[in-house]
């Protein structure tokens, strides 16, 4: 939105409640994905505790904790969509 504003020389002010609830909204998000990250976290030590086993299984290498992703680059390569 602000790149656009300067990018057609409007001012400022003009669409600044708009903006406001804009990154008003995006923080809600984040707050949001954050509990169901947290309650995800819960529900798995959940499972645990009560001796259940797996019963459907995701990626192998999928941490326990947003904390334990390895470090560097991401793998992989882009390419152009035909």
């Amino acid at each position: 939105m602000i790149g656009a504003r300067a990018a057609l020389s409007v001012s400022p002010v003009a669409g600044a409640e708009s903006q406001a609830k804009a990154m008003e909204a995006i923080a809600a998000l984040s707050a949001a994905r954050t509990a169901i990250v947290a309650c995800h976290a819960e529900l798995q030590k959940d499972h645990r505790r009560m001796g259940w086993g797996t019963y459907a299984v995701g990626p192998v290498d999928k941490p326990d904790h947003e904390w334990e992703r390895p470090e560097g680059p991401p793998v992989g390569r882009l390419r152009v969509a035909s």
